[in-house]
């Protein structure tokens, strides 16, 4: 499944929904502050039932989020699907701020 992937971005995307067991709203909302590699541990804020949880996180999935965070120049979230206006941004109401373009969840299910 991981190889059928063309972009890093897919392939990590999926790498944390099944290495790590998150769910997709979850995954959409994965920050780089949550990511601890030095303990290997993700911290889920929010999750299922508004509790926050610590998961592992694999040596493996490290190296390639390292990989895809220099390859991107990231700064806040990991998922950054298309911006607002543009097919595929995610229009949900209950978005922080109108400039939010997370990943949509029909674009996680899609991959």
């Amino acid at each position: 499944m991981l190889h059928s992937c063309q972009l890093l971005k897919h392939r990590m995307l999926i790498g944390l929904l099944y290495g790590c067991g998150l769910r997709c709203m979850e995954v959409r909302s994965v920050r780089l502050q949550d990511l601890d590699f030095d303990r290997q541990q993700l911290k889920v804020v929010q999750g299922k039932g508004k509790k926050d949880r610590y998961v592992p996180l694999s040596k493996h999935l490290i190296r390639g989020l390292k990989t895809y965070i220099e390859a991107e120049k990231l700064r806040n979230n990991h998922f950054n699907g298309q911006p607002q206006g543009r097919a595929g941004g995610d229009t949900s109401s209950s978005l922080s701020t109108c400039f939010d373009s997370r990943y949509s969840q029909q674009g996680v299910q899609r991959q």
